[in-house]
């Protein structure tokens, strides 16, 4: 079992264009592309590639190891970060700036009934995936 765990690793970091496995996550930063070891249903351990979805939280967008379930997300290896120059400055502690910014990124959207709280998770989200389309048109 230890060869399909090292095999799926070597296969993911040359899927990545990475020479070394990354630092583990710390939850320090806020990360948009990363590898993580996974545990699988039929007792197998591998790698596969997350990605922050829509709402922020990680996807799995290609798996290196066995075609089986997976069961548990072990440890994360963060490779792309969100780069500050990401996250709009806001002037004031107000909810009309945010729905404001939202809604010029994405008009489609109501952020009317949000709390602050809510805008702000939005804001992160919206400032995640704009940084994630940038690094996928390099």
């Amino acid at each position: 079992m230890e060869s399909i765990k090292e095999k799926s690793m070597i296969d993911a970091l040359a899927y990545c264009d990475l020479r070394d496995l990354p630092k583990a996550d710390t939850k320090e930063y806020i990360w948009l592309k990363a590898l993580a070891l996974v545990k699988k249903s039929d007792g197998t351990k591998s790698y596969v590639l997350l990605v922050k979805d829509l709402r922020g939280e990680p996807k799995v967008v290609k798996d290196f190891g066995s075609i089986s379930v997976i069961r548990k997300i072990e440890e994360v290896y963060p490779f792309a970060l969100l780069d500050a120059k990401f996250m709009p400055t806001f002037t004031t502690k107000t909810k009309e700036e945010r729905i404001t910014w939202l809604e010029k990124m994405n008009p489609e959207g109501d952020y009317s009934e949000m709390n602050m709280k809510q805008l702000n998770k939005e804001v992160l989200n919206v400032a995640m995936q704009n940084a994630l389309r940038v690094l996928n048109n390099k």
